[in-house]
């Protein structure tokens, strides 16, 4: 079964966001311990970062 989200889906916004967090920690560190998860749901959005950078 093949699953298509529109990419206004909070999913994939939520995706965007963590892959731009992951981005700017690679930018600042070489090597970077990093763990990231994006929730968004009723209009808000919540960040929970673990990293090293």
């Amino acid at each position: 079964m093949i699953e298509k989200v529109n990419p206004s889906h909070p999913d994939k916004v939520a995706d965007r966001i963590a892959g731009a967090i992951v981005d700017l920690a690679y930018a600042a560190e070489a090597d970077p311990k990093i763990a990231v998860e994006v929730l968004i749901g009723h209009g808000v959005c919540h960040a929970i970062i673990e990293t090293t950078a």
